[in-house]
């Protein structure tokens, strides 16, 4: 988070991210090998399903035409096989940690991402000064500590979400209150994705803890209270926004398919689909998406170059092939299961997270917190 904040003022280099990784990656490794000579723990499912992972992505890369960027990652996303194994080597490491040390990181998370709306903050008001006459909707250029409105959405809904679940679970009221906050930046990114995760985690949370319903129902009371506010204000475009998204959902259903729909990812799916029969069993490469499109690469209606699928699991499909995708749906599916078995707090904000995947993509910013929240889930138990 250090190594990003440093990147996010252009004082870090590439260089510098991939040292970082490599250096938290070993530390990490060291740590787990120490654990597993100990034998203080013993292996789970998920562990096996977590290495099945890591074999199929390394093959991914041998047969990748780009071995440098599958290996390193791209000079703009620093998502390499050594950003994944660093996560991997995260979830695992948060297995290993007591309760106690749980709460002590999910504090920590929460910290930084105060300090994410800290500088968030000050980006809005800046910005608030030219465009709020001129057009209220641009007020969405708020990063954080992230380089994207978009990832910094996806952090604020863990953060937002892990609060919701410790408020539900300990009634204390600053949980209440760092609820409200990360839940107005949310909107101020104006992030679909991100409110989409929510609306969907809150339904599954309340289906589970029907017993708390009314608290439930007050705290999503509040925040659709806020939604209203903010849009009719023209602080935040998220309410108006879910009511388009709901009536291109009924013409997908009628067999209209715009492919302007979903701010054009309808357009990088379809594209993307066409050409995974190509690269089905080990993709083009961890982080090559270009590759999967020869000479022509995909372009917006600006003309950018689209590096990346827009959704985690096709982006999985198309540069590590169906063989990693079902390994990692798998794994994930083993978490979620030991989730619903234990009733983690920490479910709720990973479940937020995978559904926004749909619509996101996986980024070096946030990933790191998605595989400590599922390592908090993982927990394992101690061999006697």
């Amino acid at each position: 988070m250090f190594v990003m904040l440093l990147r996010k003022f252009e004082i870090a280099e590439y260089r510098d991210i991939l040292y970082g990784q490599v250096t938290f990656l070993i530390i990490n490794v060291i740590i787990i090998l120490y654990y597993l000579s100990k034998r203080k723990f013993k292996l789970e499912k998920y562990d096996i399903f977590l290495l099945i992972l890591i074999v199929f992505s390394g093959i991914s890369c041998i047969f990748t035409k780009n071995l440098d960027t599958a290996i390193y990652g791209n000079s703009y996303r620093h998502e390499g096989l050594i950003a994944f194994l660093y996560y991997y080597s995260l979830f695992e490491i948060s297995s290993f940690l007591r309760k106690k040390d749980q709460k002590i990181i999910l504090y920590a998370i929460l910290f930084f991402g105060l300090i994410s709306v800290f500088v968030a903050f000050f980006e809005y008001a800046e910005y608030n000064k030219y465009i709020w006459k001129s057009d209220p909707f641009q007020q969405n250029h708020i990063f954080g500590l992230t380089t994207n409105s978009n990832f910094l959405s996806t952090k604020l809904l863990l953060c937002t979400l892990c609060c919701f679940s410790l408020y539900v679970k300990e009634n204390k009221f600053w949980q209440l209150i760092l609820y409200v906050i990360f839940m107005y930046f949310l909107l101020l990114t104006n992030c679909l994705s991100g409110f989409v995760g929510y609306i969907c985690a809150s339904i599954l949370f309340l289906i589970l803890n029907i017993k708390k319903f009314k608290k439930i129902l007050l705290i999503i009371g509040i925040t659709l209270v806020t939604v209203l506010i903010t849009n009719s204000l023209y602080i935040s475009s998220i309410g108006s926004d879910t009511i388009s998204m709901f009536k291109e959902v009924k013409e997908i259903s009628t067999g209209n398919l715009n492919e302007s729909y979903g701010t054009n990812r309808v357009h990088i799916w379809k594209e993307t689909i066409k050409v995974v029969p190509k690269n089905i069993y080990f993709g083009v490469g961890i982080d090559n998406f270009l590759n999967a499109f020869g000479d022509e690469p995909l372009k917006s209606e600006r003309g950018r170059m689209i590096d990346k699928a827009h959704n985690e699991y096709l982006q999985i499909l198309i540069t590590e092939g169906i063989f990693t995708l079902i390994a990692y749906l798998i794994f994930l599916i083993s978490i979620c299961l030991k989730g619903l078995k234990m009733n983690s707090i920490y479910l709720i904000p990973v479940f937020g997270y995978l559904v926004q995947a749909f619509f996101n993509i996986s980024v070096i910013e946030v990933a790191p917190l998605l595989y400590i929240l599922m390592g908090f889930i993982a927990k394992k138990a101690k061999v006697k």
